[in-house]
């Protein structure tokens, strides 16, 4: 495989990776409901980690045109970052419930961990991609 066919297999899988980890927010792995239909504090938290996982996806798309080798390091390092938001923002940055038996901390914040550090590992191998075909 060339080192732009590597790349778009990365961007592919990057897409694939955010596209799930906005569907499963906002689904099986979303936050915490209450019965009167009021928003739960976690619900802000999913919701700006949606959104990180959606610019990414963004970043993702952008990736897959062909773009020069310093445009692929910025990517990865912007992936990157994203990817570690995402990983490490809920409880820490964005609050969740208070209850370790809530939805929200015993599924959320171990999938948005789990996926957060995924999508940073293939945007850190984008950028080290990018670096050596510099």
């Amino acid at each position: 495989m060339t080192h732009k066919q590597i790349f778009r297999a990365l961007n592919v899988a990057l897409l694939a990776g955010s596209a799930l980890l906005i569907v499963g927010l906002f689904s099986f792995a979303g936050p915490c409901s209450h019965d009167d239909g009021s928003l739960s504090t976690c619900f802000n938290s999913a919701t700006g980690i949606g959104g990180a996982a959606l610019f990414l996806a963004g970043v993702a798309i952008f990736g897959l045109f062909d773009v020069t080798p310093t445009v692929r390091i910025i990517l990865g390092v912007l992936g990157l970052a994203l990817g570690l938001f995402v990983a490490f923002a809920p409880g820490n940055l964005l609050p969740l419930c208070m209850m370790e038996t809530m939805q929200c901390r015993a599924v959320m914040q171990p999938f948005a961990l789990l996926l957060g550090i995924v999508l940073a590992v293939l945007s850190a191998a984008q950028g080290i991609l990018g670096f050596r075909i510099r």
